[in-house]
Order: C-alpha cells, then structure tokens, then sequence
C-alpha cells in the first residue's frame, strides 16, 4: 500500500518542491521509498510513497514503459499478477520489475481503458499517457483505497488523502452541505467534509486531457437483480460455491513478500477470515484483537477461543479511556472526517500491528455489508413500515420504502447552529443523495433488501467502514488492510442469490454463517451479531479532560456547524446523568449512546477545525 500525487496544468510549470510538499504529507502511507517523475515540458507531475510488499528491491515507482511515454503512480495490491504477466509476456511485453503495479502498464498497453476489467483486488492509481496526453485515474470497485481529486487554480491535483491537495495548495474549506448530508446519513459517493474537493468514486475512472475537464465514468457496480430474478439455487450448491469463492478470496490476499497478519474480534467475519487464512498456510498466523477495560463488554475471550481452536498467535491490544484520548486527535487527522472512538481503537489497534513487524493484514470488512450482517437489514427484510421518517419524503416516494437505518438515524437538529439551518432551509439532504444516485437502474424493482443493502455500501460501507475503521487507521500506521469478503467475484455472486440465503429465520448472514462453518468454533457459529464499539460508559479521567478542552477551546469558537455554549452544555449534562442505577433501562441507555455519538461528532469536528483550520 502506498501513497501518490499527481498534478497536471497547462499553466505554469510543475515544480519539484510541489511535488515533495505534498507527498511528505503522505510518508505514514509509504515510509520504505519515494519517487518523483515530471514530464519534460511541465504539464504533468508525479510523486509516490512506497510502503514495500510485492518486489522489495525493484518496485519503486513511479514506473515506465519501455518507451517512457507511460507513467503510473499505484497504491494498493493487484491479486493474480503472476498469471497475467505471463500473458502478458507471450504477447510480447516486457517487463522491468516483480512488482504486481507494472501490469497496469501493460494492460494498458493491450487493453486501454477495459485493463480494468481485468484487475482484481484493492486500488487506486494515476496513469499518464504522454501519447494521447490523457491523465487517466481509477479506484476500485469498492472504494477501498482513497484517491482524492481538486481542480485549482487551472491544474488538477489528485492524492491518496486530502492533506496532500492542501500542502499543493488547494485551498481548505468546509463543505457546508456534506455535513447536513451525513448528519441525515445520506452523503454522496464522491463527497469529503472539504469544499472542491472530491473522491473519485468506488467502481470508477477518471479522464481528463490536457486543460481540460476532468470526467468520471462508471467501470463496476453493484448488480441486484429485479424481484423475481434471483438466481435459482439450492443450498448445498450456495454453500459450495460461496465457500470456493471465498477461500480462493482469501489465498490471494496472502500474497507478499513480507509477513501476513488478520484481524480477530469476537465476530463471525474475522474468524472466518482467520480460520481460512490459518487453513491455506504451513505456519501459525498473527491474529491481532481489541479488548475493552470493561471485560463484560470485551470479545477477548471469543478471540482466543477462535486463536486456540486454528493455531493462530493472539496479540491482545488492551484499550482504556486514557488511551482512546490519547489516539483520538491522530485518528481525526488521519481520517480527515468527523469520527468516533471506535476509529481510535482501531488506531491503536494498527499501532500495535505494526509494533509486531506485521505489514500485511487480513479483515472483515465488507462481510455485513454483502451479506445482511446487521439488525437493521432484518427490518429491510420484511419491508413493513409505517413511519417514513423527517425529510424522507423523497425517498420514499422514489423507492417504495425508506431503509431502516437511514429512516431510524439520529438526526440532532436541536444541538446544530440555528443560523447555519437557516442558511440551508431549502436543501433536502436525501433529494440531494438521490439525485446524485442511479435510482432507476440500480434501485427500482429490487427487493427492499437488496436496496439498502445497495444504499450501504455507497454510503457506511465507503464513508465509515472502509475509511474510519480500515484505509485511514492501517495507514495511519503503514500498514496494508486486505478485504477478502470484498472480492469482487463473492460480491457478484452474492448478489445473484435470493434474499433467504443472507436471512433466514430472523438469522443474520445465513449463507456465511454455511460458508465458513468448517473453521470456526461452534459458539461462533450460533453468534449474533454485536458491533465493534466501546462499552457505554461516561468519558473520565484523560477522555473527559480531552473532551473539556477541546469544546470550551479557542477552535470551537470557528466551528460553523454548533454553538460553543450549545456543546459545553450536551457535556455538561451527559456527565450529570451518572448516579446508581443510571443505565438502568434500556431506553435510558440508548439515549446515552445516542448523546455520546452526538459529543463524539462534535469534539472530532473541532479537532478537523484545529488541524486543517477550513473556512
């Protein structure tokens, strides 16, 4: 995994220190090698970070073809490499490196703009085509590894975060609207919290010409069948295909030439992953696990029961208050979103990773998201509702139901700047979402679970999942995460499948549950689902300091989106809500976790308005 930048003008020409400015802002992505490249007339530039994994002594980049005229800057992993450069190479190319990334320029060569087609695994790259004089970037199918685009001052700019944009000088300003849009749980695709800027988007390319307009195109997208249409399929045959798939998923993403770890929580996705993981090597695998201070909460005992029962070596990263505080300003920064403090326990959770002297590390992700994993999806499943939800009209109207996961989120109006509500009194964030989302082609005629599994995956699976709690963590600490649920081959055929094979009897991810039965613990398979998070408890000691400061400090004053006065006094009454008893009932605790997730938003936004300091 790596970091990159590209920029390309036809004004004046792209200096040097440009170029290593904003690549420095990436170092924690690739700490093992940098490189430059810039064409001879100016016009196009390119910096790469390099975090070694495949080829450690000739991958550097950015890299050539024979004839120069192509260049590229990679960050992320293809799978199956070996078996396309040999194709490649009866075809007549040759190649410089053992580096999986120069197959793209090959690809290129053979194929264009359809090499994508044939790339498999998680990615985001740059490529010049000084023939055509066309920048061509792509990310893939999921949106597992970022790649950020700006337009400023007659250039284009594009980077692995948006940090890097900023030290090339793109300006840094909120996007006032992305925030309404996620408060209401319905941001677009290609949206950041900062004004111009833009994340290519999962399943697309980027073209653009010399002066010209960049353009973004559709490559992959999730494919539901129309209601009716789902493949017709036993079980036995579902199980049996899923489990191939799945476990091939997992074999390629063991490739490297340096040690291979996963992540082991008390969830059936990672002890799958690790189980498998564990069955296709000849030596015992580094798992690595969360355990909480409050042990009623923690899922270190689940881990080691899973680490016992396939041979893996457990790895326990113990996460109390005081270390969440002290994690939680690098998250923010490394996120460059509001986040949480389950992102600043999978900060740490990275650190210790990479402490261990493990590069490479196998997750979950994606596992719910494909296969209906979380209690909301059984809700989508029978389809009945009766509350559409504030400001959902929209959506309701245009897809016959509103999911309950959007129609259900907190929506803390009550807490946001009256002023700034004002300023935007006529924007629907959900009428925005859906006008920017291809509704007729992907989501009308689909079961109203395939839709919101749909609606997930553009907007928690990307915004939160693969960012918050994956990409930006495990760089944070170069660290390189690998998705095998998020194959592309699973996913279609999930896809394909009717809704009865992912819930069955009010049971969760039914197929996966099959799948990886073979190599899990039997408790495991029984196990409902439960998120990753911090117990529900009051911020104390250092967490409470850090919080206190940070609401009552000078940053907040400039924050647009919450008074001062309106986030001192949400804290001041959350901290007096203690007492015996206090989480009594599960109502009162549900409310709790709901004032907690508003505090946490605002200490992280203020933290984004210290370190980036938007206007």
């Amino acid at each position: 995994m790596c970091g990159l930048v590209a920029i390309m003008t036809a004004g004046d020409r792209i200096k040097l220190e440009t170029l290593e400015r904003a690549s420095r802002e990436l170092v924690h992505r690739g700490p093992d090698e940098y490189g430059t490249w810039i064409a001879r007339d100016g016009t196009v530039g390119l910096a790469h970070r390099r975090l070694s994994i495949v080829d450690l002594v000739s991958g550097s980049q950015p890299l050539a073809s024979e004839d120069e005229s192509i260049q590229i800057v990679v960050n992320g992993e293809f799978y199956d490499f070996e078996g396309i450069r040999r194709d490649l190479e009866r075809s007549g190319h040759g190649f410089r490196t053992r580096s999986d990334s120069e197959i793209l320029i090959h690809l290129y060569e053979e194929y264009g703009i359809d090499c994508l087609s044939r790339l498999r695994g998680e990615f985001a790259f740059v490529l010049w085509d000084g023939r055509s004089r066309r920048l061509f970037a792509a990310r893939d199918r999921f949106g597992n590894k970022p790649l950020h685009f700006a337009t400023w001052s007659g250039a284009l700019h594009l980077a692995s975060e948006a940090k890097a944009l900023f030290a090339a000088g793109v300006p840094c300003r909120w996007d006032r609207r992305m925030f309404l849009q996620d408060l209401h749980r319905v941001p677009s695709e290609h949206q950041t919290y900062f004004e111009g800027v833009h994340q290519i988007r999962p399943g697309h390319y980027l073209l653009a010409a010399l002066g010209g307009a960049p353009r973004q195109h559709r490559y992959w997208d999730f494919d539901y069948p129309v209601r009716g249409s789902e493949l017709l399929i036993s079980d036995d045959d579902a199980v049996r295909q899923g489990r191939e798939i799945l476990e091939r998923a997992v074999r390629r993403r063991l490739q490297g030439d340096v040690p291979v770890g996963v992540y082991l929580s008390g969830g059936i996705d990672s002890a799958g992953v690790t189980g498998l993981a564990a069955k296709n090597l000849s030596r015992p695998i580094e798992a690595f696990t969360v355990a909480w201070h409050d042990r009623r909460e923690s899922e270190e005992p689940l881990a080691r029961a899973t680490a016992k029962h396939v041979g893996a070596n457990l790895h326990v990263c113990r996460v109390s208050d005081d270390l969440l505080a002290d994690s939680l300003p690098g998250a923010v920064w490394h996120c460059e979103s509001p986040t949480n403090l389950s992102a600043a326990a999978k900060f740490l959770l990275s650190e210790m990773v990479r402490d261990r002297g493990v590069k490479v590390i196998l997750t979950g992700e994606g596992a719910d998201d494909v296969y209906a994993g979380y209690a909301a999806f059984k809700v989508d499943n029978q389809a009945e509702q009766t509350d559409v939800g504030v400001g959902l009209d929209d959506m309701h109207r245009q897809l016959g139901f509103v999911p309950v996961w959007i129609r259900r989120a907190h929506v803390p109006n009550d807490y946001v700047d009256p002023g700034f509500l004002w300023e935007f009194r006529d924007f629907e964030p959900s009428r925005a979402f859906l006008e920017d989302t291809d509704v007729a082609a992907r989501l009308v005629g689909r079961h109203p679970l395939n839709a919101s599994l749909y609606l997930w995956s553009k907007i928690r699976l990307l915004h939160f999942f693969l960012t918050a709690m994956a990409d930006r963590m495990e760089m944070a600490h170069s660290v390189e995460g690998r998705t095998p649920y998020l194959d592309h081959e699973l996913v279609e055929f999930s896809c394909t499948l009717p809704t009865s094979l992912k819930i069955r009897n009010g049971t969760e991810k039914f197929l996966l549950r099959e799948c990886v039965r073979p190599v899990i613990t039997n408790t495991m398979y029984r196990r409902k689902k439960k998120a990753f998070a911090p117990p529900v408890v009051l911020p104390r000691d250092r967490l409470l300091q850090l919080y206190q400061d940070t609401l009552n400090g000078s940053y907040a004053a400039d924050l647009p989106f919450y008074s001062p006065a309106v986030m001192t006094s949400l804290l001041d009454r959350v901290m007096s809500s203690g007492g015996p008893g206090w989480l009594g009932t599960s109502r009162r605790r549900k409310k709790l976790r709901e004032e907690l997730a508003v505090l946490e938003s605002m200490v992280t936004l203020c933290m984004l308005q210290e370190q980036f300091g938007p206007t």
